[in-house]
This record gives C-alpha cells, structure tokens and sequence, in this order.
C-alpha cells in the first residue's frame, strides 16, 4: 500500500511538521525531544509527520501506534547521534500500521561504539518479549547509510494467530548499510 506524494500533497496542511516542534536540522543539534515530541502529537492528532528538508541529530525516538512519517527524501537526513545507547527508530506497539517514505537515514557508524547492535529502523511486534500482536511496516524510498548494525531489523513471531508484514520497497542501502535483518 504505496501512498503518493500526491497524497501527502492532499494531507500536507494536516501533517504535523517537526520544525513546528522545535527541530533544528542544522545537523549539530541534538533534535530527540522536538521530533519525539512531534511524533507524539501526530499519533494523537492527523496520523502523519513530516520532516522537512535539514540534518535532524538524534537518539532513540519511539513511534508506537499507527503513523506515517514523510520527508523531502534525501534532502530530510535523521543522523544518530554519537555513542546512542539503542537504535535510532523503534517502532512497537500492537495493531499499528507504520509508514516511513522519503527520507534519509544515517546511523553514524564512525560515531558508535564498536561491535554495536543498534539497528536505524528497529520494529516489534509489541515491545515485549512475547511479539504477540499484528503489526505492519512499510519502508519506501528511503536512503540509508553508515548503520553500525544494520538499517532495517523486523521482530515478529512464529505464532499462526498473529501476523507481522513488513514491505521494505524501492530504498537504497549505502556506506555498510547491509540492508534488512
């Protein structure tokens, strides 16, 4: 399920945008609180995000319900911050559908701790041990670079009663980012 620009371009007065929130994206700032707290809002709110064109630092940042997040592709750059202590995107909760095109990831390998295990883009089925519940995940048209462990990691479970389905369609992996675990 694709959504097009000419959707977003259809939502776009109805997206929240983190600059609205206080997002920088002069690519020195850390910009955590300012997106989560975006985030937060268009969970609550219109269900979509957008981030506009700059380099937006930042650590962990959560999205657990149903949202699609949106950029300017690869002028909307979200870079780890240096030495995170977990992955730069979690995405948990039960029953959400999550949509993330058009942007550019970069998980700052030179600034991690070796042998690190954070992924950029890390999506369970609920956060729990258990990953009972359905959840579904899109990633489209997304450049990412420079991941410490990889750029995509999905967690379901082997349960006949629940579904996981994640599409991970159209991006670019690049600089070590190996792609999808």
């Amino acid at each position: 399920m694709a959504l097009t620009k000419v959707t977003y371009a259809m939502i776009e007065n109805a997206a929240i945008n983190i600059a609205d929130y206080g997002a920088v994206g002069d690519g020195i700032t850390d910009d955590t609180a300012a997106i989560q707290n975006a985030i937060t809002e268009a969970i609550g709110t219109s269900g979509y995000l957008y981030v506009p064109a700059g380099t937006y630092i930042a650590s962990t940042l959560t999205i657990n319900n149903s949202l699609t997040v949106y950029g300017a592709g690869s002028l909307s750059i979200i870079k780890q911050k240096s030495s995170p202590a977990d992955d730069l995107l979690k995405i948990t909760g039960t029953g959400n559908n999550v949509t993330i095109d058009n942007l550019t990831f970069d998980g700052n390998f030179a600034g991690q701790a070796a042998q690190s295990s954070n992924s950029i883009i890390r999506a369970t089925a609920d956060g729990s041990s258990s990953l009972s519940d359905v959840f579904s995940l899109v990633v489209q048209n997304c450049e990412f670079r420079n991941p410490a462990y990889s750029a995509v990691r999905v967690q379901g479970d082997n349960l006949a009663t629940t579904r996981e389905v994640a599409w991970i369609l159209n991006n670019r992996f690049v600089n070590g980012a190996e792609g999808v675990d």
